[in-house]
């Protein structure tokens, strides 16, 4: 079985990763297993530049984003490719990339106040230029361009936002931003219902999915999943939410008048 084709127009390619439900390939030592499959991704990207997450959020509470030394959180290929000198990371605290394109695609300077979802984003430059999200055995639950369409709808009332002050180290020079987070509530059980989302998607044929024994890939052009789901939550704004959870959000949405705010809860 072959996995499916990318779309012609396709010019950037997010990857999330989990290489243990990704393509079977033969484990000698953990670096040839890594690097059998980033030779794959390579080369299904056909000279595409690739995207892959290396969140880390430990500036959060050290408020220093060391940009060539923090390593990757979210999964051991990445934190590999990382290691790779021909892979560049971003600037943006907590929720940067690493990719192989050339230019520089978001611009971060000193005194800037930053969002990761927002219009000067890593997750804005993909849904403006035709870009792909690949799941590579990732569940579809780890797809955090959720929280970019959140932002930019402007029906977002079930987080709010926190800031912090964080220094960017990079090559020697220092940048001190202003980092907006939009956080779940604290003490407040906030859930999506991915396995709704996942099938809504594929009723639409938006989702292409690819199953060969432990192995799962799934695929979207970010520019459909981004006008599907602005068009879902333009009808309701708790289209994300479990059913359990909107009915929570819903109560306590009636109880405070208005959206919430951090005051409500921290």
């Amino acid at each position: 079985m072959e996995l499916f084709k990318l779309p012609n127009d396709i010019k950037n390619i997010l990857v999330h990763t989990d290489v243990l439900r990704g393509l079977k390939f033969p484990i000698k030592n953990k670096d040839s297993f890594l690097n059998l499959h980033h030779k794959f991704l390579l080369k299904y990207a056909d000279e595409r530049p690739l995207f892959f997450p290396s969140f880390n959020y430990s500036c959060l509470n050290t408020g220093k984003y060391h940009v060539k030394v923090d390593e990757v959180q979210v999964g051991v290929l990445n934190e590999y490719i990382r290691r790779k000198k021909r892979y560049k990371r971003d600037l943006m605290p907590v929720f940067n990339f690493i990719s192989n394109i050339k230019n520089n695609y978001i611009s971060i300077e000193g005194n800037d106040t930053i969002d990761p979802f927002g219009r000067n984003s890593t997750f804005n430059f993909l849904s403006e230029n035709n870009s792909f999200l690949l799941h590579y055995g990732s569940n579809f639950n780890s797809s955090t361009i959720i929280h970019f369409v959140e932002r930019i709808s402007g029906k977002l009332v079930y987080r709010y936002d926190k800031k912090f002050s964080i220094d960017i180290i990079y090559n020697g020079i220092l940048r001190t931003v202003k980092f907006i987070y939009h956080v779940r509530p604290l003490d407040f059980k906030l859930d999506y219902d991915w396995l709704k989302l996942k099938s809504d998607l594929k009723s639409q044929n938006l989702l292409l999915e690819y199953k060969f024994g432990r192995s799962q890939i799934l695929g979207i052009k970010i520019d459909h999943l981004v006008n599907y789901w602005l068009e879902k939550l333009e009808a309701d704004s708790l289209y994300f939410l479990d059913k359990i959870t909107k009915m929570n959000v819903s109560k306590k949405l009636d109880e405070l008048g208005t959206k919430f705010e951090l005051k409500h809860f921290e």
